[in-house]
């Protein structure tokens, strides 16, 4: 077939629209020579995508941007450049990468030096929201065992639980997400938000990141193994529920159910690492135990909670993910997302009223359950899921305003349970001593 004859298929002109700005420029600089199967390789070797990869939509649009219908004669011309808007230029690999690897001017990151800040970044130090959602499930175990304990946990023993807890979260939660960044690095090439993460623009490698990760989950192990040794046994589920949520993305459309199995055990390990063994609990009184109830109820309310808040987080990169193959509620349920996450509210609500009856809560719990209601409610009606900006906003905001209704709710029940323990010892105290005089 002659060159001459050598026509645009309708289908490709624009068709390079639909990649991501981000890698945009890697493909426009492929060189045209090359044959569609030296193409492949060599997108694949610049982007660091495994071959596999390419079987994606967007990875099929990296090859029929310059692929045309000439098998024998070479290349067509490519169409036409569009005229790039600003906000286009300024995603594009060459000053994505130049602005990332900036340093920092503005925070706390602006203190630290230049080759310590991608680390930073890694442990997601800048954006703490996913610590605090991590972290709230294990206060709240510690508080509600704290609220049901006879005699009551101590309040220096409470503080010091929750400080271990708190730096044991805040260093395996950083390990995760370096896990997540390694082995999401080629599809986070793919999406505008992620590019800029520290393995996507090169600063930190592949090997540099799997030693930063193992060294936090030994410090990690550590700091939790200075629990009683009930709680540690949680720890491995834990891990190999959070090691599976980044693959989980690639073969199912509910990963975010995945991430929350892992992030509601941390009311467990808060409860065991306190007084209460919930599994001994549960092997010595049986299914009738309303504390197995309540804590059953408990659990699952948190699970429910986690998917809520990392559906409206996964509705940034909704488009950009549903191009790239990465799988997720967001990504499924576009259209009815808001209908989804209203039923999954109410049921997680109704759960933590559950919790405060099968446990014998008093009014202080149900007020921080309201709160939580009203916070859910408020976050549901007003998020504009096609607006990424207001998808962070609250999934930031609304993590504090429910963590923060149930934590006082459940840190007021344990205060009102340790002030009548304290009279009921007192009363005790002084019908003894009338008796003994």
């Amino acid at each position: 077939m002659g060159l001459s004859k050598c026509r645009h298929n309708p289908s490709n002109i624009g068709y390079h629209r639909t990649l991501p700005p981000s890698i945009l420029g890697l493909v426009r600089s492929a060189t045209p020579q090359l044959s569609r199967d030296a193409l492949s390789s060599n997108i694949s070797t610049k982007l660091d995508v495994h071959p596999g990869l390419l079987g994606q939509p967007v990875a099929r649009a990296l090859i029929r941007y310059h692929t045309y219908s000439c098998p024998t004669q070479g290349y067509a011309s490519p169409p036409p450049t569009p005229p790039r808007t600003e906000s286009i230029s300024k995603l594009t690999p060459s000053s994505s990468r130049k602005e990332a690897s900036r340093d920092p001017k503005h925070g706390f990151l602006a203190m630290l030096p230049s080759a310590v800040v991608p680390y930073t970044e890694l442990l997601r130090l800048e954006k703490p929201t996913g610590l605090y959602l991590f972290y709230f499930p294990y206060l709240f175990g510690l508080l509600s065992a704290a609220s049901t304990a006879q005699p009551p946990i101590s309040r220096l023993t409470l503080l010091a639980t929750s400080i271990i807890l708190f730096v044991g979260t805040f260093i395996m939660h950083g390990a995760g997400c370096t896990w997540n960044v390694i082995h999401d690095r080629a599809y986070d090439r793919l999406v505008a938000r992620t590019c800029v993460r520290p393995l996507a623009r090169g600063v930190v490698s592949p090997l540099h990141a799997d030693a930063f990760t193992a060294a936090q989950s030994v410090v990690g192990l550590s700091i939790l193994a200075t629990l009683p040794i009930r709680a540690v046994y949680y720890s491995p589920p834990i891990i190999m529920f959070l090691g599976s949520y980044t693959f989980a993305k690639r073969v199912t459309n509910y990963p975010q159910v995945i991430l929350g199995f892992p992030v509601a055990l941390g009311i467990l390990m808060g409860i065991t690492g306190s007084t209460v063994d919930p599994i001994g609990v549960w092997l010595s009184q049986g299914r009738n135990s309303g504390l197995c109830g309540a804590l059953g109820c408990f659990y699952v309310a948190n699970l429910l909670w986690t998917i809520i808040h990392d559906t409206i987080y996964a509705h940034q990169d909704v488009v950009d993910d549903a191009k790239a193959g990465v799988k997720s509620i967001a990504v499924n349920h576009q259209k009815d997302t808001k209908v989804l996450i209203s039923t999954l509210a109410v049921m997680q609500v109704s759960l933590l009223l559950a919790t405060g009856i099968l446990g014998d809560l008093g009014p202080l719990y149900y007020s921080g359950i309201l709160g939580a209601g009203l916070s859910l409610a408020t976050m549901i009606w007003r998020v504009d899921l096609k607006q990424p900006s207001e998808c962070m906003w609250w999934f930031k905001n609304g993590a504090w305003f429910v963590g923060a209704s149930i934590t006082p709710g459940l840190l007021g029940q344990y205060t009102s349970t340790a002030l009548d323990y304290d009279e009921d010892r007192e009363d005790d105290t002084v019908v003894h001593t009338k008796h003994t005089q």
